[in-house]
C-alpha cells in the first residue's frame, strides 16, 4: 500500500543518514555528538513503527513528526558541528555557534512525549484498513452536497480568489478552495462544473505567484497529502512508487532550481541563464543544494540567530505571538523573522518553530512550540475520522503546510485555521446526513 510505502520510506531514511552520521562523526572522533544522535534517530524509527500501527493512514500530523521533529532539528543539527559551520560560514551570512547539546535536549523530550501519547492512543478504526468503492480518508462513506459544494465555490469566487490575487500575503485564502474540490475530484473520480471552475481560479493563482515557491508551496503540498490520505490504501508495487518518488523529487528540484533563477533575475537585477546553469555541471549542482539547504539546514542557522540573540538580550516572554495585536494591547511589536533577516542581511527570515519557543520562554517554550502542532493535527485529524467531509480533511492539512516546508510559526497555523473556517464556517459546525457512494 501508499501508505506504508511512504512509512518504510522515512524509515529507510533514517536509517542510511544513521550510517552516513556514524562515519562522518567516527571520522572527526565527536563521540558524544553521534551517542545523541542516535538516541534520537532510534526514537524516531521506533515511534515511526509504533505511530503507523495506531493510525495505519499516512498523515499530516507524521508528515509533521519527520520533518520537523526529525530531519530539520534532530538530524541537521547532526550535520551542522563546529567544522561545518566555519565551512558554511564563507559560503553564507551569519553563521551562529554549534548549539547541539540544546537541540539535542529539546528534542529527546520531544521524542519522548510524542512516543508516550502515540503509545496511549487508541488504534484508529478498521475502516481505514478495510477499503470498499471510492472513499475519502479512506472512507466506505463520505459526505457530498451540491449545495455545499456550489457554497464553497460562491465563497472562493466572491471573496477567497479577489483576495488571494492582490497581495502574496493572501494567497493562502484560496487554498481551502481548491483542495477542497481536488478532495471531492477524488472522492468523485470525476470532473463537473464546480471543480473546473475552481481549478480556473487555481489557474490565476498560477499565473501570479508561479514561481513563488513559498505560496506554491502552500498550494502544492496540501494537494498531495490529499491524494495520498485518499489513496493510500491502494497498493502499488515497489519498483513503481520508487519510480514515482524520484520523479516527483526532481520535479520539486527544478522547479526550485528555476524559480530561484527567476527571483534573482527579477529581484536582485541579475543575470542568469537557465540554459548555461543547467548546462554547467558544477553550477547546477551548487543550485540543487541550495534547494535542499532551504528545505532543511537553513533552519539551523536561522535559529542558531534568534538562540544567541535571545541569550544576549533575553526572552520575550510571549511578545512575538501578539505582534499582529500587539497595537492594540500596547505592547511592542517583536518581529523574530525581522529580527533573523538581519543576521542574514535579508528582509525576511523565519527561524523556525524550535527557536521560535526558545526565544519566548527558553527550553520549556521550546519543547512546548514543537510539541504543540502536532497535538493540534492529531486533533483536527481525529474530528476528520468522524466528520468523513472533504472541509474536515482541508482542516487536517492546510493549517500546517507552512509550517512543514517554509518555517511557519505557531501564527502560521492560525491562520490557516482562520483561512478553512473563512470556507467552510456554514459546514464544519453543523451535522450532516452520511451519503453512501
Amino acid at each position: 500500500m501508499l501508505c506504508h510505502r511512504l512509512y518504510a520510506l522515512s524509515r529507510w531514511s533514517a536509517f542510511f543518514a544513521a550510517i552516513f552520521m556514524s562515519v562522518r562523526l567516527i571520522r572527526q572522533e565527536e563521540y558524544l555528538r553521534l551517542l545523541g544522535g542516535m538516541i534520537l534517530i532510534i526514537e524516531f524509527i521506533f515511534i515511526s513503527f509504533l505511530y503507523e500501527k495506531k493510525r495505519i493512514i499516512f498523515t499530516c500530523g507524521y508528515l509533521y513528526l519527520f520533518i520537523i521533529g526529525f530531519v530539520n532539528f534532530s538530524l541537521a543539527p547532526l550535520y551542522y558541528d563546529t567544522s561545518q559551520l566555519a565551512e558554511d560560514s564563507l559560503r553564507y551570512i551569519g553563521i551562529p555557534n554549534d548549539h547541539f547539546s540544546l537541540y539535542f535536549t529539546v528534542c529527546f523530550v520531544f521524542w519522548l512525549c510524542i512516543g508516550i501519547f502515540v503509545a496511549v492512543s487508541k488504534k484508529s478504526s478498521n475502516t481505514f484498513a478495510n477499503i470498499n468503492n471510492i472513499c475519502l480518508v479512506p472512507f466506505t462513506k463520505i459526505c457530498l452536497s451540491k449545495n455545499i459544494e456550489n457554497t464553497v465555490l460562491l465563497i472562493g469566487f466572491l471573496f477567497s480568489l479577489p483576495l488571494s490575487l492582490t497581495k502574496e500575503v493572501f494567497a493562502i485564502l484560496y487554498v481551502p478552495i481548491i483542495c477542497y474540490f481536488f478532495a471531492v475530484f477524488l472522492a468523485k473520480g470525476k470532473a463537473d462544473i464546480q471543480i473546473c471552475l475552481s481549478a480556473a481560479g487555481f489557474g490565476l493563482i498560477l499565473a501570479r505567484f508561479g514561481t513563488v515557491r513559498y505560496i506554491m508551496v502552500q498550494f502544492l503540498l496540501p494537494l498531495l497529502i490529499i491524494f495520498i490520505m485518499i489513496k493510500g490504501q491502494k497498493r502499488i508495487s515497489r519498483k513503481k512508487f520508487i519510480f514515482l518518488f524520484i520523479s516527483l523529487t526532481v520535479l520539486i528540484l527544478l522547479y526550485g532550481v528555476c524559480s530561484e533563477i527567476i527571483k534573482l533575475n527579477i529581484f536582485y537585477h541579475g543575470n542568469y541563464s537557465i540554459k548555461e546553469i543547467f548546462s554547467d555541471a558544477n553550477r547546477f549542482f551548487d543550485f540543487i543544494y541550495r534547494q535542499l539547504y532551504r528545505l532543511f539546514g537553513i533552519w539551523v542557522h536561522l535559529g542558531g540567530n534568534i538562540i544567541e540573540h535571545v541569550q544576549r538580550n533575553g526572552f520575550f516572554y510571549g511578545l512575538t505571538y501578539v505582534k499582529s495585536i500587539s497595537g492594540f494591547l500596547g505592547l511592542p511589536y517583536i518581529s523574530l523573522p525581522l529580527i533573523s533577516a538581519d543576521y542574514i542581511q535579508a528582509s525576511y527570515a523565519q527561524p523556525g518553530l524550535l527557536a521560535e519557543g526558545y526565544a519566548n520562554f527558553g527550553i520549556i517554550g521550546a519543547i512546548l512550540n514543537m510539541i504543540v502542532p502536532f497535538f493540534i493535527s492529531e486533533f483536527i485529524f481525529k474530528r476528520t475520522v468522524k466528520k468523513m467531509s472533504p472541509e474536515w480533511l482541508c482542516l487536517s492539512i492546510i493549517p500546517f503546510t507552512k509550517v512543514l516546508l517554509d518555517g511557519g510559526s505557531i501564527n502560521s497555523i492560525i491562520f490557516g485555521i482562520l483561512s478553512c473556517m473563512i470556507a467552510f464556517f456554514p459546514f464544519i459546525t453543523q451535522k450532516k446526513v452520511v451519503i453512501k457512494i
